[in-house]
């Protein structure tokens, strides 16, 4: 025999269930208006390359490719300098000399002779306030599919140098380029 057991108090009334299929004719999902990530602010953007530089200070490989630069970031060149080696948590002894330097991809017309200075590197070494030239042990340059219209001399100064790659950029001078390497 099974025992029902009664009660007095009335059940609450349910209203209606609400539909799991949407009621309008959209395709709003409720997602953000960027849900891919699609579209950076400049915050957005300058923390991804201070990942990147923190990145190639131990590995040697630097890859600013597909950021929409319009030029080399002044951040770049900087990213030997003690204070923010430190600042990231990074030991000054993990640093090693960059061999790849992929900038592909960007919107970059001209690079700079600040970048690749036509200076001897043994002129770099006598001068004790110099930096130096952060780009010296590049093994591979990769620049393809940008706009660039020039290029600096000092790349003739990159000695181990194997593997540049310019392809898709647009009017580049070959006579630029000759001179330079």
């Amino acid at each position: 025999m099974s025992s029902q057991v009664a009660s007095s108090d009335p059940l609450p009334e349910a209203g209606p269930e609400p539909s799991l299929v949407p009621t309008d004719h959209t395709f709003d999902f409720g997602l953000a208006s960027d849900p891919f990530n699609l579209r950076r602010d400049d915050q957005s953007q300058a923390k991804i390359l201070q990942g990147r530089l923190e990145s190639a200070r131990t590995s040697g490989r630097l890859n600013i490719a597909a950021m929409g630069l319009r030029e080399i970031p002044d951040i770049v060149m900087n990213m030997y300098n003690l204070e923010p080696t430190s600042q990231a948590g990074a030991s000054w002894a993990e640093s090693v000399d960059l061999t790849r330097f992929v900038a592909a991809d960007n919107e970059l017309e001209m690079i700079t002779d600040s970048i690749f200075p036509d200076v001897d590197p043994q002129e770099f070494a006598n001068d004790e306030d110099s930096q130096g030239n952060i780009f010296a042990g590049l093994e591979t340059l990769d620049l393809h599919g940008n706009m660039l219209i020039a290029m600096p001399m000092g790349l003739r100064r990159l000695s181990q140098l194997t593997s540049l790659n310019l392809v898709s950029s647009d009017a580049v001078c070959g006579e630029t380029i000759a001179n330079a390497l």
